[in-house]
């Protein structure tokens, strides 16, 4: 999972899918990272503009935005259920997620630090 290590929102969706996914199937980098800049470069997509959520899979199948969201959920036990939002078209999904993210600087606050790891979600922050 790429995340903007800049944003407060994406620093706590982070801490939470952490703390639910027990069987460590997530892995993440910062979007601003050189390693989340290769991946994107890899992945055609752009290196400046961190306004995206982006889910790379094992197979390599890169999604975006709500996409990524409800891929991440999917996989998270007890929040399975949301597999129900791949029914709303992409373009209303996409439209909710853009309205979260040009207001999510406002809405929550840059981390002011690095957030403390537990020593076992260390090896989950690639680099």
């Amino acid at each position: 999972m790429l995340y903007d290590g800049e944003c407060g929102l994406c620093s706590r969706s982070v801490q939470a899918i952490l703390r639910r996914d027990q069987v460590g199937h997530f892995h993440f980098t910062a979007l601003q990272s050189p390693l989340g800049r290769r991946l994107l470069t890899e992945a055609n997509l752009p290196t400046q503009d961190f306004d995206t959520l982006v889910l790379v899979d094992a197979k390599g199948a890169v999604r975006q935005r709500s996409d990524a969201v409800l891929g991440i959920l999917a996989a998270l036990p007890r929040w399975r259920w949301t597999v129900i939002g791949w029914a709303i078209p992409r373009v209303l999904r996409d439209a909710a997620y853009a309205w979260i993210a040009r207001r999510r600087h406002r809405l929550f606050r840059r981390p002011s630090a690095c957030m403390t790891l537990r020593p076992e979600w260390r090896r989950r922050f690639l680099e």
